[in-house]
């Protein structure tokens, strides 16, 4: 979430507020993964360690899936 691209697009979408659109858009996504974090911890205790890495390393899957649909969408992408 917080790529150069999202940076760029916030910075894009507030062109009187470059720093701020920047960050807001590294604030909500440490935020965000702070959270995350934070919920996995706590499945992994109330679990056990093996199947929170497991979960843990699933999340990987939908995660690559999002950013291929964005990269097709994205016009100036580079398909080689």
């Amino acid at each position: 979430m917080s790529s150069p691209i999202n940076v760029v697009i916030a910075q894009d979408l507030a062109p009187d507020a470059p720093a701020s659109a920047a960050g807001m858009v590294l604030g909500v996504s440490v935020a965000v993964a702070g959270a995350l974090y934070v919920a996995l911890g706590r499945l992994q205790e109330l679990m056990g360690l093996g199947i929170g890495m497991l979960i843990g390393f699933a999340l990987v899957i939908p995660a690559a899936l999002i950013a291929l649909a964005v990269l097709w969408r994205h016009p100036e992408a580079d398909r080689a």
